[in-house]
Order: structure tokens, then sequence, then C-alpha cells
């Protein structure tokens, strides 16, 4: 039987920053292969800019059209934030469940 973990992710230690898509594709790999583990996820955004559009796209919309919205929700949590991170983050959310309903 194997044992599923919980694995942190401290963004900044895997991107170079958080506008760029080439960025955002990097986190969507570390992120992805966690999850096809099996494992559940902690996204730190610790000393974190805001990110962009691009950026959340190639990740957090990659990972949801991958793996979709439920398993996002469910498996993956947010911590270090800023409220403006949480605002953006909940934002991206709502916005991409309008575009693809």
């Amino acid at each position: 039987m194997q044992c599923y973990m919980t694995k942190e992710i401290i963004i900044k230690d895997i991107v170079s920053n958080t506008t760029l898509n080439d960025e955002g594709v990097i986190l969507f790999k570390v992120i992805s292969d966690l999850l096809n583990e099996g494992n559940n996820v902690i996204l730190s955004l610790n000393e974190l800019e805001p990110m962009s559009s691009s950026f959340m796209n190639s990740s957090f919309g990659a990972i949801i059209d991958n793996f979709g919205i439920d398993t996002f929700k469910e498996k993956i949590r947010i911590s270090d934030y800023k409220p403006s991170h949480a605002i953006r983050i909940k934002n991206y959310i709502d916005r991409y469940n309008e575009i693809h309903r």
C-alpha cells in the first residue's frame, strides 16, 4: 500500500519570476508530477511578487485543464500569501469557471 504525502513547493525557489509563461510551465510540471504521484500540494507564495495572467494560465490554468477544477481545489493549498495574492487567485479561478462552463 502506497502512502501519499503532502509536498510543499516554495514557488520562489523553482521559478525566477512570476510574469512569464515559461516560468508558469516550470511550476506546472512540478505540480503535475506531484499530483500524478497522488500527493497533495502546498504552494508557498512567501516573498512572491504578484503573478501575471500569463504565468497563471501556464501554471494554474494548465493544472485545471489537465486535472480538473475539483482536483485543483481538493489537492492544492496556498500558504504564505498576501491578501492581494488570495484575491488574484480567487478571481482567476472564478473567471476560469465562467469561461469553461
